[in-house]
This record gives C-alpha cells, sequence and structure tokens, in this order.
C-alpha cells in the first residue's frame, strides 16, 4: 500500500513541476509541493525510516590500514601532495603526520586560510597550478619528493559538464605534468585518486572521461618508467558530499531539488578513500597499474530517504521537487558492466572485463585488479591532440567534450580488439536483455555508443571462437533482432548476424546428422537381428 502511496505522490509533485522545467516560484505550487513533501515523509516514517540518517552506516565503515608498512615505506622521506587543502587531502596529511612522516609538501592552487589547514612541523603548503608545467617541475627540483599522492582535479561532474575546458586541463594535462615531473625527478612511487566511473567500458561524462584517459596515462607510465605508480578508485566521499551541501542550502533557502525520485548511491566515507590511498604505498608494483577499490560499498542509499531525513530533521515545512537528470549525472547504465555468471559479489568500481583479474588484500577489505591492455600510441594521439584543442582559445569550449568523447571511444575499441571474441559477446548479452528493455521501456539506441565499440572489438574476430555453445547463440538471436534497430552499426551487426546464424545452422546439421546417424545404427541392428533369428 505505501509503495502504492509513493507513488501517487511522487506523480503529482511531478506533474506540477515537470523534469527540466523552470525552478518554482508560484506561490499556489509551492504550498501544493510542501504538502505532498510532508505527505511522503510521513509515509516514508509510517515504514519505520527517516529515524536516522541512511548514511550513519557507511559513515562508521573503515578498510584496514597497513600501518607498520606504510611507516616503513615513508619513513625518513619527502612527500608531496597535491590538492592537499581539499577534504580527502587534509584528512590524507593528517594520517600521514600521525604514521611518522617528517616532511610533507602540500601543493594545491587553493587558498584556505590558515586557520582552516592543518599545521605542524615539517609541513609545508605551496600555492601552485598542477597544469603549469615550469612551475611543477621547478617545485619537484627543489623539494625532491620520493612520494607523491596525486589527487588535484575538478571533481563535481556537473561543474565539469559546464567548465568543460577548466576541467579537461586540470584532470588530464595536470596528470600528464605529474607524471612528466615524477619521471624527471625519480620519484619512487606515485598514489593517483581515480573514480569509480572511470570502470564503464565507455563514459562521455566530462569529468569521468578525463579521469579514465588520466588512469590509462598512469598505466602507460607504469610500463615505461622506474616511478611505481597505483590508482584508487573513490564513490560519493560522505564527509565531501556535494549532495548533503546541495540539500542543506535548499533547506536554508526555502526549496530542495533532487534530480529524480529514484538514485541510488553507493557512498564510502573519507577513512576509506584515505586508508585507499596509503596502503596504495603497499600494493603498488614496479611496471604494472594496480587499482584499489572498498569491496564493502554496503547496500545502496536512497537518495531521496536521505532529503526527506534532511527535511524532516530541520523542522521545517520545505518544498522538494524533482528537476530532472543533469549533464555528468545522466549516463544510462549498460548491465553489460557485470557478469551474472561468475558469482563474485557485484562491484560498481569494477566491471566484468576485469572481473578475473579481481583480488582481495589480506584482510579481504580491498578489491585489487589492474589495467586492460590497450594501444598506447592510440592513447598518445588521442591525448596529444586533446591537448592542443584545450589550449587552444579559439577552439569552442562546448566541442571539446564530444572531442573527449571520442577519445574514449578510440582507446576503448582498443581493448576490446585484444580481449576475446566469445568475453566480448558474453558483455553484449548482458547489456543488450530483451525481457529487461521491453519491461522498463529501454531504447536499445541509448547505448550505441558502448554497443560500437563492442562490435568493432569483435568485428572480423568471431571465426576464432570454436565450438560456440548453441543455447548462447540463441540468445543473442533477440539481441541481434534489438541491434538491427541501430542504423550506424549495421554493417557490425549484420557480420554478427551471420556468426550467430552460421553458428545454429551447424547445430542443427549436427543435430540432424546425429539423428540420421542413431536411425542406420538403429536400422542394421534390426537387420542383424534378423540375421541371427534365420541362423538360429
Amino acid at each position: 500500500m505505501t509503495y502504492a502511496q509513493k507513488k501517487q505522490v511522487i506523480g503529482a509533485m511531478q506533474r506540477l513541476v515537470p523534469a527540466h522545467a523552470p525552478v518554482p516560484q508560484s506561490p499556489e505550487v509551492l504550498a501544493q509541493l510542501t504538502e505532498l513533501t510532508a505527505d511522503l515523509i510521513r509515509i516514508y516514517q509510517g515504514e519505520g525510516k527517516l529515524r536516522e540518517n541512511p548514511f550513519a552506516e557507511a559513515t562508521l565503515r573503515r578498510i584496514h590500514l597497513y600501518e607498520d608498512l606504510i611507516r616503513l615505506e615513508i619513513a625518513g622521506k619527502t612527500i608531496l601532495v597535491t590538492g592537499g587543502e581539499g577534504c580527502v587531502g587534509q584528512a590524507l596529511i593528517t594520517s600521514l603526520i600521525g604514521l611518522g612522516a617528517e616532511r610533507i609538501v602540500c601543493v594545491d592552487k587553493a587558498k584556505l586560510a590558515p586557520a582552516d589547514l592543518i599545521q605542524a612541523p615539517g609541513l609545508v603548503y605551496q600555492t601552485t597550478d598542477v597544469r603549469d608545467l615550469k612551475a611543477i617541475l621547478a617545485t619537484f627540483g627543489t623539494v625532491q619528493p620520493q612520494i607523491v599522492f596525486h589527487l588535484a582535479a575538478q571533481r563535481l561532474p556537473g561543474l565539469a559538464e559546464i567548465e568543460v575546458r577548466e576541467t579537461i586541463s586540470s584532470n588530464l594535462i595536470g596528470t600528464c605534468n605529474i607524471i612528466e615531473a615524477c619521471q624527471t625527478h625519480k620519484v619512487e612511487k606515485c598514489i593517483f585518486s581515480s573514480t569509480g566511473k572511470a570502470s564503464r567500458y565507455y563514459t562521455g561524462d566530462v569529468y569521468a572521461a578525463s579521469k579514465k584517459l588520466c588512469e590509462w596515462l598512469f598505466a602507460k607510465a607504469a610500463l615505461a618508467g622506474n616511478t611505481v605508480y597505483a590508482a584508487v578508485r573513490f564513490t560519493h566521499i560522505l564527509d565531501n558530499s556535494s549532495i548533503e551541501d546541495k540539500v542543506a542550502k535548499g533547506i536554508e533557502n526555502g526549496l530542495v531539488n533532487l534530480h529524480k525520485p529514484d538514485i541510488d548511491l553507493l557512498p564510502q566515507n573519507v577513512s576509506e578513500a584515505n586508508y585507499l590511498l596509503l596502503n596504495g604505498l603497499v600494493e603498488a608494483v614496479p611496471h604494472q597499474l594496480k587499482i584499489l577499490i572498498v569491496r564493502d560499498l554496503g547496500w545502496p542509499i536512497d537518495l531521496l530517504e536521505l532529503v526527506l531525513y534532511k527535511i524532516a530533521q530541520s523542522g521545517k515545512k520545505v518544498p522538494l521537487y524533482f528537476n530532472g537528470l543533469q549533464a555528468g549525472y545522466d549516463e544510462p547504465f549498460f548491465h553489460g558492466q557485470f557478469d551474472p555468471t561468475l558469482g563474485t559479489e557485484v562491484n560498481p568500481l569494477i566491471s566484468a572485463v576485469k572481473d578475473v583479474d579481481r583480488t582481495y588484500d589480506r584482510f579481504g577489505t580491498m578489491i585489487i585488479t589492474k589495467m586492460s591492455a590497450f594501444s598506447i600510441p592510440e592513447l598518445d594521439r588521442q591525448v596529444a591532440a586533446l591537448i592542443q584543442l584545450t589550449t587552444d582559445d579559439n577552439f569552442p569550449e562546448a566541442e571539446l567534450k564530444g572531442i573527449q568523447a571520442k577519445s574514449i571511444v578510440a582507446i576503448a575499441t582498443s581493448i576490446f580488439t585484444r580481449i576475446s571474441p566469445d568475453k566480448s559477446l558474453d558483455i553484449i548479452q548482458f547489456g543488450v536483455n530483451p525481457k529487461l528493455f521491453a519491461a522498463q521501456g529501454i531504447d536499445v539506441k541509448i547505448h550505441r555508443t558502448v554497443l560500437g565499440i563492442l562490435l568493432q572489438g569483435v568485428f572480423g574476430r568471431l571465426d576464432r571462437i570454436q565450438n560456440y555453445p548453441p543455447e548462447k547463440a540463441t540468445k543473442l538471436q533477440g539481441v541481434v533482432e534489438l541491434l538491427q534497430l541501430i542504423p550506424e552499426l549495421a554493417t557490425e551487426v549484420s557480420y554478427l548476424k551471420s556468426f550467430v546464424d552460421r553458428t545454429l545452422a551447424q547445430t542443427t546439421e549436427l543435430e540432424f546428422s546425429g539423428e540420421t546417424l542413431l536411425k542406420e545404427k538403429a536400422g542394421l541392428r534390426v537387420q542383424v537381428n534378423r540375421v541371427n533369428q534365420l541362423a538360429a
């Protein structure tokens, strides 16, 4: 009953203010929204919810910290932290001090008030932009760090869609500069903070795509240089929550908005983020980029429940409305990200391609995986072209997002030409589920880009597959029917269809041959029996 009530109330709210409509200002509409929001709070409370912050459990989670080994790693060394004035950076610096670090240099373009910064002997703050290669090389030359933590980035997905040039230059060019400085000045270890969104096979979102390119750059650097690199993937950091800040401001201003009512979130706390970075020093190995992830991210959090909890706790009558998904948050989920046949626990920060490489640390609190093989020449071409356009003030900023997305397509395609084609077929099958699409009203065209990457990856390679299971080929028949609705993939889909048809035809021939052979054997037995009877 409560589900129907929720649906009814949410439907009324969405009719009052449709997605992407202007901010409601009519007193009558706001009064109705306030009443409907109060109704929604009562429904949730009737279910026993809103008694505590939905983030409460995630706030208390911890992963194991390899404290003794980390102390050995940092003893007597100079540590440089980029982006150290941020939430995670300050937590990291606090831990480094507690673990015995004697000299820490924080490099950040931000300039917080001294009262807001950690102060300790041996800790120095330096205002430098990681995009300034000359300044970064000079800093490394003066400081001579043995360990680097690279956290500096533009981290807000929504803002990244607006400040495209700023984001790509900060995240991508800044990372190129840090890698060059590490190699030039013989840094021993460098740990990079990435995002769980980089686990997607493809992303066109400005922030996620820039971080994905950075992971590939570090993987290349790990192969070529003497510096040892590792990366960690973060999800939503509770202690630096843009969502909670947004809700708090909305309550203060008397109007709260949420993208849509059915958004789930898997958060982590700053301690987990901090410990991942520190443990990266222990897990990093030469000539390979290991990626560390929190293993247990808990149960997904209902963001609507969080918003209603915050409003209820405020004691104010505040209206809520749903303003629709915004750029940077609206990328559709591709179900081929996960492999349901593996029987492993699902973690959104690792894809089906890398699940075969999944290992755990000794205490079982971290997932550790590695980068898939990709074309380094292709990476070099794409990054060079993207940087040239990003640094050209005459090139339209609005076009940079599309250029970066095409870079992701080119490099991701190089990955899927290297993995086994039958694995790619599995991913296509997991990602295009006709029954699920029909039930949820999903148009296969929303996944045209990632499906194009996958189909390009298997194009011309399916003849290598031996004894493809007929039951899989039968399932692919339904997938092919849907894929035929994407005209721009006609050539690749036709190739896939020919493979499926050929496999099923061979299966039919084998079955027919088998039945014929059985009949011939049965006839022969009858004849033998008759001869034996006559002989008797």
